[in-house]
């Protein structure tokens, strides 16, 4: 099948996604469904499904399908589903099996008669090439696939104006596990812990499994807690995330019986909230995560003690930075970004009615370029207030945080 397609031009996944934009997501049918799917957009909610695989740090390439009523009834269904749905075994059929078991509703598929009726003059199809099988999987252009299989099968194939397109990415390796948690994001345990640190502070926290092995830990603004991460942490479920969010020494259930109030201390005592997050890599490591299988997550305060971590663990790979300080109590972010290991990035996020973080991630990207990414928003807030105001930049920053073989690669 691969080898039936003409290559044309590599194509950034930017232009792949806004064509997907703009044949599904302009429409008011996909948006009313991305809410209804608890997603605040349309981009949002395919911009989280496509992260999974890394979609945005793959290579594309853009192919004419020479044979298109041969080749796009053989390609395998994504992993959607309204149309797994028809078969017990998931994600493993092509577009000729559905019409050849179900002839009836693919016949009577609203999405599909209209394709029938009126198929486009020129149209481009998203996949992923498994080099495998060699077979491809359609993540884009369903109804389009199964009216050309539809009208394959009742001898009348389509007369194209135009040859179609797609564009496609390849992957090494099984996919199925991709596919299969892409058709059922996983529903992650939730299990309430206490750690200990080692100067035998009690911080509580909650610890969120997930499908695969790497984790984030999630590190609070003042004056919140743990649960200000409950949206983030169910977006990183979503994408195969475990989490743990750490009410840190002083907030929350970590006050030590209400003898420690973080509105009450000093610099150094806040400063001692690095051993709060070193218990968190503790747990993580007992339960068998590595430095390098480990995202920091962390908001003001939290913020710069992600970054910390990144100086004190040098092989954990990313840091999230929501509007961080140049010194937050003591803990200073200037040297931790210049002294940066090779390999490591953060990510720092600010928006623009919150003055003081927005200069700060300006300057902090302009001190290392090339091993922090600049997000900047407008009148969104500071810390955590900006994901709870913007839902969809969660799903920017878990699919910009993406591990490739638990590695970051921006």
């Amino acid at each position: 099948m691969f080898q039936q397609l003409k290559r044309s031009r590599d194509v950034p996944w930017d232009e792949v996604f806004e064509v997907w934009r703009a044949s599904e997501g302009s429409d008011p049918v996909w948006q009313e469904l991305a809410k209804k799917k608890g997603w605040d957009s349309w981009e949002a909610w395919r911009g989280n499904q496509v992260a999974i695989f890394g979609a945005d740090k793959r290579r594309w390439t853009l192919y004419e399908i020479t044979e298109p009523n041969v080749i796009i009834p053989a390609m395998r269904i994504g992993p959607f589903k309204g149309w797994q749905e028809h078969f017990q075994e998931k994600n493993r059929h092509t577009f000729e099996d559905l019409v050849r078991e179900q002839t009836s509703w693919v016949a009577s598929n609203v999405g599909v008669r209209a394709r029938l009726a009126s198929f486009p003059p020129r149209t481009q199809f998203i996949g992923l090439f498994v080099k495998q099988d060699q077979t491809i999987v359609l993540f884009e252009g369903h109804h389009r696939a199964a009216a050309i299989a539809l009208a394959v099968a009742q001898g009348q194939p389509i007369v194209f104006d135009a040859l179609p397109t797609i564009a496609l990415t390849e992957y090494e390796g099984d996919i199925q596990p991709i596919l299969d948690q892409m058709l059922n994001p996983v529903s992650f345990m939730e299990e309430h812990i206490t750690l200990t640190t080692t100067d035998q502070v009690s911080i509580a926290a909650v610890y969120r499994q997930a499908s695969e092995q790497k984790i984030a830990i999630l590190l609070h603004m003042m004056p919140a807690t743990k649960e200000s991460w409950e949206g983030f942490a169910q977006h990183l479920g979503d994408a195969g995330y475990a989490s743990l969010a750490i009410d840190e020494r002083g907030h929350g259930e970590s006050t030590m019986g209400g003898t420690l109030d973080y509105q009450k201390f000093t610099d150094v005592q806040q400063q001692a909230k690095r051993l709060d997050v070193e218990a968190a890599i503790d747990y993580a490591h007992t339960h068998g995560f590595s430095d390098a299988q480990i995202v920091m997550i962390g908001a003001s305060i939290g913020a710069n003690l992600a970054i910390q971590a990144l100086g004190d663990h040098p092989e954990i790979p990313v840091a999230v930075a929501l509007s961080p300080g140049l010194d937050f109590r003591g803990i200073q972010t200037e040297p931790l970004i210049k002294a940066l290991k090779k390999t490591r990035h953060v990510l720092l996020v600010a928006s623009d009615d919150d003055t003081y973080s927005f200069e700060t991630v300006s300057r902090l990207h302009a001190l290392n370029p090339t091993q922090t990414i600049l997000i900047e928003r407008s009148g969104i807030g500071h810390g955590t207030a900006m994901t709870d105001r913007d839902p969809k930049l969660i799903g920017e920053l878990v699919a910009k945080m993406k591990f490739d073989t638990f590695k970051a690669d921006f």
